[in-house]
């Protein structure tokens, strides 16, 4: 993910009902992006507790400032995780590239774990680049249609 992208999910909680190993939590773990454009920020919430902090990229890195998990815990205050694979898929299979704003599902992967999917607007334009939220959030390679219109 960068910085860039990751402006399409700002505020949206994607949610992991099994947790996400790499933060240690075997519970349900929600997390949010809640600030980018030069002073990314992340939200993390589990059993109860919370903690936050700055989001980097070059993968997601993950450094926690503020925390009321326990010391020990990987999200406890003062840590840093690193994710290397951290992005958000939007399903655009099916979306014509029209330009036109349609409702799909997105998702947040944090290395093995998959969370459940958000509701954003999704934008496939002519040339296959994608909006999503409307942030430039990637490209998709098309399909050309063939055959004749009955």
């Amino acid at each position: 993910m960068t910085a860039s992208n990751a402006a399409a999910i700002q505020g949206l909680p994607f949610t992991f009902a099994s947790g996400v190993p790499d933060f240690g939590t075997s519970q349900t773990t929600t997390v949010t992006v809640t600030g980018t454009s030069g002073t990314d920020t992340f939200a993390v919430s589990s059993g109860g507790n919370t903690a936050s902090g700055q989001l980097n990229y070059g993968s997601c890195i993950f450094k926690f400032t503020a925390s009321t998990f326990p010391v020990g815990s990987p999200l406890a205050v003062g840590n840093t995780i690193t994710i290397a694979n951290c992005h958000f898929t939007a399903n655009t299979k099916g979306t014509t590239a029209t330009g036109l704003a349609v409702q799909r599902v997105a998702t947040l992967v944090l290395n093995s774990a998959t969370s459940g999917g958000v509701t954003v607007t999704v934008m496939v334009n002519g040339d296959g680049s994608v909006t999503v939220n409307g942030v430039g959030a990637g490209s998709v390679t098309l399909t050309p249609l063939t055959g004749s219109a009955i």
